[in-house]
């Protein structure tokens, strides 16, 4: 029983540590894809006054107007949301979510059939 709770306080300490240390080892951002570089797995995105460079893996989840999307299909001017992780001196996105603004389609009107 004592071996019992000695395992469940030990166990409750590292469910601790680990919910301390995981936030920071991840970071997150929000701000304006200002270019992006499919060739080398690459996005700029501008937070207020500074420009970070981001880096994506094939592990990267990508989300545009919430649809999964790939590199390329990101555009500047989109809002990002980026989660990332600082390895040395890259910071490699895990979590990027960006909104586009649509425009709206022009309407189209059909003109009513008129009977002779």
């Amino acid at each position: 029983m004592k071996n019992q709770q000695t395992f469940f306080r030990a166990l409750l300490m590292l469910i601790l540590i680990v919910g301390l240390v995981i936030p920071i080892l991840a970071a997150e951002t929000k701000g304006i894809v200002v270019n992006v570089y499919p060739e080398k797995n690459e996005f700029v995105v501008t937070e207020n006054i500074r420009n970070l460079t981001l880096q994506v893996t094939p592990s990267t989840k990508l989300m545009i107007n919430n649809r999964e999307a790939k590199l390329f299909e990101m555009m500047p001017g989109d809002e990002a949301t980026v989660v990332y992780e600082k390895q040395g001196p890259n910071l490699i996105a895990s979590m990027v979510r960006c909104s586009r603004k649509i425009p709206l389609r022009e309407q189209v009107t059909v003109p009513s059939r008129i009977s002779p």
